[in-house]
């Protein structure tokens, strides 16, 4: 996911897929937000990311919400 973001989520079933730590975290030579997951189990989930535009308390900006979404299958 990419830097400059607020990124929240996701939620996700953890008969299919476990949420490994760190998750979250960034990794700089990528510029990019990281999460790490473990199949746990043969299935379909969807994973859903929502973030907001990151904001300099000085500067205005105009805010936003990004969503990602991805489908994850596991055989």
């Amino acid at each position: 996911m990419p830097f400059g973001i607020a990124w929240k989520g996701p939620t996700t079933p953890e008969e299919v897929l476990q949420l490994q730590s760190p998750s979250g975290y960034a990794w700089k030579p990528s510029s990019a937000c990281i999460w790490r997951f473990v199949a746990r189990g043969a299935g379909k989930v969807q994973l859903t990311f929502e973030g907001r535009a990151l904001c300099k308390k000085v500067t205005l900006c105009v805010p936003s919400v990004d969503i990602a979404e991805f489908t994850i299958r596991v055989a």
